[in-house]
């Protein structure tokens, strides 16, 4: 890693003045790097004066790029990974307050490639990933914060970032024409087989997955009523369907997060600010509103949080009023709608993905709390007998 690259990235950001330099550059892999679509490295900077500038210089930056290797270049063309980059240049000023702070980027949809040089939220200051304030599904919360935020506010924070991004692209025709956003060319008519690969491919994943449980081969316990919803959704799963429902002029579409559950935010606690940072957009595309908000109460949140309590209804209800105090008519959207598509969005989505990760060698617990959070939303809101799946994450 280059002394003089980071030196000239940070200058043409403004964070460094020409009578400084970076001296030194050390790279660590980041431990516990899970992500997906790309490489994380912290790097360590040295410079030539500490003291050049108006404002104190960034000892530590987080470089994210794409992974190299022949297969890994060719999931990172097919997922469309490159849109992350895109993502921070096209929202970084209006969203400012919500985003990492980006010094560099770079993209290529045709070669998969993408280097995401950005501020290391989590170094030098008080700061947590929203996944170990809420605790995951395997050893619940593992909070480091001295003062600890409630769960709610940072829902709150959460679903009124969602609202301020949804209500900007409302509707808004020109995103079908962008070729980084991810779904555009289903609204279009176009992408089909991706999309039916997609969907067999989690059908097929379903189906080993009984298989495997009545060999005994998995421990996996699954509700008869849950076997059953899962069936009747992939059975019912077609590209008309989801051109029907696309058509349908009651539903709207706007620029989504598209993977929008607590493992991709940083809550920020100091004396000065007190904020989510929402990051890893790499599944960013045009879709309904609502499937983001479900995916976070169903990915994260403990039920004895939201369900008895309406906790998320309230939270929603708060949603809408900010989309229309933001613009979006409420009239043509009105909270019911709003409810009923909050209740569908994001099971639609969330079957999808219990169907191809049921097979994953993830530990049984993991899809375990799954199997229950899923349950538990569809039963508390709606408990429909089937749901008509639509969208897919691009992991093919």
């Amino acid at each position: 890693m280059s002394p003089q690259w980071i030196t000239r990235a940070l200058r043409d950001s403004g964070i460094l003045n020409s009578k400084n330099e970076v001296e030194s550059v050390v790279v660590e892999d980041l431990v516990g790097n899970r992500g997906l679509g790309g490489s994380l490295s912290r790097l360590r900077l040295t410079y030539a004066n500490n003291e050049a500038g108006t404002s104190p210089l960034p000892q530590t930056l987080i470089l994210k790029m794409s992974i190299a290797g022949v297969d890994s270049r060719s999931c990172a063309i097919s997922a469309g990974h490159f849109r992350e980059a895109v993502v921070y240049k096209k929202l970084g000023t209006h969203y400012a307050k919500y985003l990492p702070k980006v010094y560099f980027t770079y993209d290529s949809s045709l070669t998969g490639t993408f280097i995401i040089l950005m501020e290391d939220l989590m170094e030098g200051k008080e700061a947590i990933g929203v996944n170990h304030l809420f605790g995951n599904q395997i050893w619940g919360a593992n909070n480091t914060l001295s003062n600890p935020p409630d769960q709610v506010e940072v829902l709150q924070k959460m679903f009124g970032f969602a609202a301020e991004l949804h209500a900007k692209y409302w509707n808004d025709r020109s995103l079908l024409n962008q070729d980084w956003v991810k779904g555009a060319g289903w609204y279009q008519g176009r992408d089909r087989a991706r999309w039916e690969l997609a969907i067999d491919r989690a059908r097929t994943s379903w189906e080993l997955c009984k298989q495997r449980i009545a060999s005994g081969e998995s421990e996996l316990q699954l509700a008869p009523k849950f076997i059953k919803i899962l069936d009747k959704s992939f059975a019912s799963a077609s590209w008309d369907n989801l051109q029907k429902h696309l058509r349908d002029q009651k539903v709207p579409f706007t620029l989504t997060h598209g993977d929008y559950h607590a493992a991709n935010m940083i809550w920020v606690h100091s004396d000065s600010e007190q904020q989510l940072r929402v990051h890893d957009w790499s599944e960013v595309g045009v879709w309904e509103p609502t499937a983001d908000l479900g995916q976070t109460i169903i990915s994260d949140v403990k039920p004895e949080i939201w369900r008895d309590s309406q906790m998320d209804i309230k939270l929603l209800r708060e949603y809408w009023e900010k989309l229309v105090s933001l613009g979006v008519s409420a009239e043509e959207y009105p909270f019911d709608l709003c409810l009923e598509r909050y209740e569908r969005a994001a099971v639609e989505r969330w079957i999808w993905l219990f169907g191809l990760m049921s097979v994953f060698e993830l530990p049984v617990a993991a899809i375990q709390y799954f199997h229950d959070q899923i349950l538990t939303f569809i039963e508390a809101h709606g408990d429909h007998e089937v749901y008509i799946l639509k969208p897919v994450v691009c992991f093919i």
